[in-house]
């Protein structure tokens, strides 16, 4: 797939890109599958208006309230594949990032 680019926002998926995303899944032990989802959320919330001018850290709490919200059903018990926030958060921050320095 080298060279291949998917496009949400312009968010490059593979090539160059998805070379850090691979690093950033295999650091947490996790395939690019995955990881993939959580770095596109990350991109995709760098380009919301509801974040414009501010840091990851700085919106972070938002985001994970909206995460836990989306994964959680009316029971509180977790519908997804059971990742916590502070699991996903690092490729969460990377899509981000990379939207903001893109």
């Amino acid at each position: 797939m080298a060279g291949r680019a998917d496009v949400v926002v312009g968010m490059p998926v593979y090539g160059t890109d998805g070379q850090l995303l691979g690093e950033v899944a295999a650091a947490g032990n996790r395939t690019f599958a995955q990881a993939e989802p959580n770095y596109r959320a990350g991109f995709t919330a760098a380009h919301d208006e509801r974040y414009s001018g501010r840091q990851f850290e700085d919106a972070e709490p938002e985001l994970r309230r909206e995460y836990e919200t989306r994964s959680t059903g009316t029971t509180g018990r977790t519908t997804g594949s059971g990742d916590n926030w502070e699991h996903l958060r690092e490729e969460i921050r990377s899509g981000w990032n990379r939207a903001r320095n893109s």
